[in-house]
């Protein structure tokens, strides 16, 4: 009879995700990408060894670690996400959503599948913009006109006129400048249109 070491090892688990709950926020915005809101663990490896590997980027804005512009190509840890290390910069557009796609991998190459990071972005009203290039003198007794353009980046928004410092022979109408000045009016009017 003999007497041998018999050994088991344990088998490599992947990682998995214990939450993610996606960011919101403010469109134009930025925020950090921690482990409160998306955390992955692995009984066989420390957080500096689970690996976050894009499969998909995002499309909407920028993500950066440390500071650094991420691209498709790089990866985090979840050591990066415990130290706030990660954060993501919408790029200010109309857009309501984003995301992007990883694959969790520890050290010895055990591999999770897919998982999506959702972003949810909360669209800002902005002001619109008026623009164009009013004639900035007209004589007595001429008539002035001025249409200028109007630009809204929030589609579905209506917008309201008012106009200030005008002599009450020029009036607006819609988006349209316009009147009849009268001796009375001569002199400098500072027209603001809002």
């Amino acid at each position: 009879s003999g007497t041998f070491a018999f050994v088991i090892t344990s088998e490599n688990d992947a990682p998995s995700i214990s939450f993610n709950n996606g960011l919101t926020l403010l469109e134009g915005a930025s925020s950090t990408i921690s482990s409160n809101l998306i955390t992955a663990t692995d009984p066989d490896n420390t957080n500096a060894e689970i690996l976050f590997d894009f499969v998909s980027f995002v499309a909407s804005g920028n993500l950066y670690l440390s500071g650094n512009s991420v691209s498709v190509s790089d990866n985090f840890t979840q050591s990066d996400l415990n130290s706030w290390l990660l954060s993501y910069t919408h790029d200010d557009s109309e857009t309501t959503s984003d995301a992007f796609v990883v694959t969790i991998t520890d050290s010895i190459a055990a591999v999770s599948s897919n998982v999506t990071f959702a972003i949810t972005v909360t669209p800002v009203n902005e002001a619109p913009v008026i623009s164009g290039t009013p004639g900035l003198s007209v004589t007595a007794g001429a008539s002035y006109s001025f249409t200028p353009s109007v630009a809204d980046v929030d589609s579905g928004d209506s917008c309201t006129y008012s106009m200030s410092g005008a002599p009450s022979t020029i009036t607006l109408t819609g988006t349209t400048i316009s009147g009849t000045p009268v001796n009375a009016n001569v002199g400098t009017h500072t027209i603001v249109v809002t």
